[in-house]
């Protein structure tokens, strides 16, 4: 979208002469002994750049505090507490590709202002930037942890209407979204500091719903958090679509469903859970909210002991009015006996026949055309048959299709224009047909929905649990479309990790990009030229397959042969010369296809196929390569576990070189202190030096004779080697999780955390990398002279914050420009895509500051 500039202006000035003209009195207080009146304001604006197109996620800030952030129009608000008579008040704008702009309002006279265009213009000093690569990861994500989606709906109107999806969750499409996040059809966005609990692992958005309170219709959201940022909250929150807040006291346990239902008093909204109060007020299991207060339902529920808890609510009508049938694991209801399920009529409570043999985990209805039908999860007492859902037609219950085998964890009414069918979502099949993990009921049969979804997330396909937990219809584009959120990492043979959208035939991802972690990179030539490849765990990009290896072009990124099989784990990248040219050479584990009786650790490509050069058994894996030459002419040497070691193939046969007392090797370096070059390998191991007649922990050099010691080596895990010459001339600068080095019998014990340089024959010690492990350096020329990046998994080097990413000048670290990463930096390389030198950045962290997940780009804006 592009506004000339004309147009902005007269924009402004018809906005500027049609504000209101009312203004509140927000707050007084003193400011250096001076009592000082602030007003709150709403400011209102858009941010373009220089050709007059749109600013897209530009945060907007003002010197009176308040933040905004752009949507895709260029538009921002800023509530702001304004300083009575202290104006002019300047709003900047900066853009994530480090475009920056300013503007200055003056005379402030009303609660609503428009504020002059904020045009963006780039640096021209040459700086880096962050710039697009491979886009953001596809769905939600959570490292070291199973992500997953529990809930979705669609709120708001317009043009502000989006999709919500909760659960437990990180990041959501390459942005920070703490358990909550929304999607607009393009993009996702977080709300907010999100919701939290003070046990990041515990955290869950179980419900959403749209309701009104009497202030305004908003979007709640409930089940196990404490806070968003440093507001309180008791697992339920309100969001206004600015801002988090309260619902009263909250609710003191977790809460599994919400639902909007009018007893005849007005809408109100209703919570069940396993909490009991709020505040100080009891409301055992089921709680219904007016927009004041929290109160009972009909004399509240009660159960049998610790385990009494309501897990689902819809409404339903069978015929004698609308009642909000609850289920759970209860007993009572306002007095009366119940059996799982029960129904409120605003007046009184009732059964539900005999009830369930246990209270259903979701509920849906479904009419025929002869009358509306309830579907509960749980098999109808006295029915026999353990089928995982019963019918309920206002009468009586009925067995479900006892060939079902799975669960059903969510029902949802669903018209693509055929006519309306319920729909049945959750890990299951039906014995004997094509239905996987979703279905849909036309009153007659089920039927499937596309080709169901695979594999958990954050793990590799194949891996057993992974189910659809909601379902929402949403218009991302000219057409409505069924999405569908959960826990799973594949949907219609595509990677699509928690959520995915059915097209009328099969599922798909929402958004492209690479889908799992960068482990390795190298430059290739494979005849047309030179280019990038990457490795990792990761199974497509673009919507494309990739199977853990892809060529970067400068634009996109394609498959490299396609001969590895899904979940393989490509851990480093190497090019060498066997004597019939360059190759491309793969290491790790992983399986080419067709498979192989054992693993491939090594694989070789020549420019149009893989084969396999080194093949291990049980757990081996290779982690590391290098090309050096002991003597006997260059060979790749590659380090790994058990078997594997330290090894060398030199182009006709693979050979063990040291067992390193039967330790790991996760990094090959080349380092020549004067003396004529020599191999680095670290680690994790406990190797013997024969000529210092000592033991060298994790870290070591090899000359071709046998293992040589670095002064006893370092006090823990070795990852990464760099040459870096700092003005003293070159020296082996060592990354890992160490805190110390120099370990040995007569060594001096230095406390070196993180990284460490080593001369040839001594150690020094650079300020400490504090918290976690170094996994990558690598030396680049960023404009101003050769620095050393180093990328892990750190968040601080002394007492500065670097978010897993910083550069060493020779004499101290400084941070590299942007928020940077959310999760570990794994691999470095510098390569000319075409655009101009360029940093390339790997690892598995899912946000960074152009949304590109795993895989990143700094280089100058051209």
């Amino acid at each position: 979208m592009q506004f000339p500039l004309v147009a902005l202006l007269a924009l402004f000035a018809s906005a500027e002469n049609n504000s209101a003209t009312v203004s509140s009195l927000e707050s007084m207080e003193s400011l250096d002994g001076v009592v000082v009146d602030r007003e709150k304001r709403t400011l209102h604006g858009v941010v373009v750049r220089e050709d007059g197109s749109a600013a897209f996620e530009a945060v907007v800030t003002t010197s009176d505090g308040g933040e905004g952030v752009t949507d895709e129009s260029g538009y921002f608000s800023i509530d702001v507490n304004v300083s009575l008579g202290a104006n002019p008040i300047t709003l900047s704008a900066r853009g994530a590709d480090g475009s920056f702009g300013s503007a200055e309002v003056q005379g402030l006279s009303s609660s609503e202002d428009w504020v002059p265009p904020i045009v963006l213009l780039l640096p021209v000093d040459g700086s880096l930037n962050w710039l697009p690569a491979a886009g953001a990861q596809p769905g939600v994500h959570k490292p070291m942890a199973v992500s997953r989606i529990d809930a979705m709906v669609v709120f708001g109107e317009g043009r502000a209407r989006s999709l919500y999806a909760g659960g437990n969750f990180i990041s959501a499409g390459g942005i920070s979204a703490r358990n909550i996040a929304r999607w607009n059809g393009k993009k996702w966005f977080g709300l907010g500091k999100g919701l939290r609990d003070n046990t990041v692992n515990s955290t869950e958005v179980n419900a959403m719903t749209g309701f009104d309170d009497g202030s305004g219709f908003a979007l709640y959201a409930a089940g196990r958090f404490s806070r968003s940022g440093t507001l309180a909250l008791n697992n339920i929150a309100r969001w206004d679509g600015a801002s988090w807040s309260a619902v009263g006291a909250g609710l003191n346990g977790t809460v599994n469903c919400l639902q909007v239902f009018d007893d005849g008093t007005g809408p109100a909204l209703y919570a069940g859970g396993e909490f009991t109060a709020s505040g100080g007020q009891p409301v055992p299991w089921l709680a219904r909210w007016d927009g004041s207060s929290w109160s009972t339902v009909g004399g509240g529920l009660s159960g049998p002991g610790s385990v009494t808890e309501v897990r689902s609510m819809t409404v339903f009508d069978d015929g004698t009015g609308r009642e909000l049938c609850v289920g759970g694991t209860f007993n009572s209801a306002g007095g009366v006996a119940i059996n799982g399920i029960a129904k409120w009529d605003g007046t009184n409570w009732s059964a539900l026949g005999a009830g369930l043999t246990t209270g259903p985990f979701a509920m849906g209805s479904y009419n025929d055309g002869t009358g509306a039908v309830l579907f509960a999860t749980g098999e109808a007492s006295g029915q026999g048959g353990s089928p995982d859902y019963s019918t309920w037609d206002g009468v009586e219950w009925t067995a479900g299709d006892t060939s079902l085998q799975g669960s059903i964890r969510t029902f949802f009414n669903y018209d693509d224009g055929s006519g309306p069918v319920l729909l049945a979502a959750g890990s299951f099949t039906f014995s004997g047909t094509s239905i996987f993990d979703a279905a849909s009921w036309d009153g007659t049969s089920w039927s499937p929905v596309g080709s169901g979804v695979s594999f958990a997330p954050d793990s590799s396909p194949g891996s057993a649990f992974y189910s659809i937990n909601a379902l929402a219809v949403y218009r991302d584009g000219s057409n409505s479309a069924l999405f569908a959120g959960g826990s799973f990492g594949g949907a219609g043979g595509n990677s699509a990790r928690n959520i995915c959208k059915f097209d009328g035939t099969d599922w798909s991802q929402l958004t492209t990009g690479l889908d799992g972690p960068v482990k390795a990179q190298v430059v290739f030539d494979d005849g047309s030229g030179p280019a990038l490849y990457i490795g990792g765990q990761f199974f497509s990009a673009d919507g494309e397959r990739m199977n853990s290896i892809a060529r970067w072009d400068g634009t996109t990124l394609s498959p490299v042969g396609l001969r590895f099989t899904p979940g393989s784990d490509v851990r480093g990248l190497a090019v060498f010369d066997d004597g019939t040219g360059p190759a491309l050479y793969a290491c790790g584990k992983f399986n080419i296809s067709p498979p192989t009786a054992e693993t491939t650790v090594i694989a070789r490509f020549d420019g149009s196929q893989w084969t396999q050069v080194v093949s291990g058994s049980g757990g081996a894996s290779v982690n590391c390569m290098a090309v050096y030459d002991d003597g006997t002419g260059p060979a790749l040497f590659y380090g790994g576990t058990l078997s594997i070691n330290l090894s060398k193939w030199d182009g006709v046969n693979s050979s063990k070189v040291d067992s390193l007392g039967g330790g790991t090797v996760s990094a090959l370096g080349v380092f020549d202190d004067g003396t004529g070059p020599l191999l680095y390998l670290g680690g994790s191991f406990n190797a013997f030096d024969p000529i210092a007649d000592e033991r060298t922990f994790n870290i070591a050099a090899w000359g071709g004779a046998g293992v040589i010691s670095l002064q006893g080596g370092a006090g823990s895990f070795v990852g990464s080697f760099a040459v870096y010459d700092d003005g003293g001339g070159p020296d082996l600068y060592v990354g890992g999780g160490f805190s110390s080095v120099g370990v040995g019998s007569g060594a001096t014990l230095a406390q070196a955390k993180g990284v460490a340089r080593w001369d040839g024959s001594a150690w020094s010690i650079l300020e400490e990398i504090v918290n976690s492990n170094v996994r990558a350096l690598h030396v680049f020329d960023d404009g101003s002279g050769l620095k050393l990046y180093a990328g892990g998994t750190f968040f601080n080097i002394g007492s500065t914050e670097f978010r897993r990413l910083a550069k060493w000048d020779g004499s101290s670290w400084s941070s590299v420009k942007g928020r940077n990463f959310n999760d570990g930096v794994l691999s470095l390389i510098d390569h000319d895509d075409g655009s101009g030198a360029a940093l390339f950045v790997g690892g598995d962290f899912t946000v960074s500051d152009k949304r590109d997940s795993y895989f990143a780009k700094l280089g100058q804006v051209k």
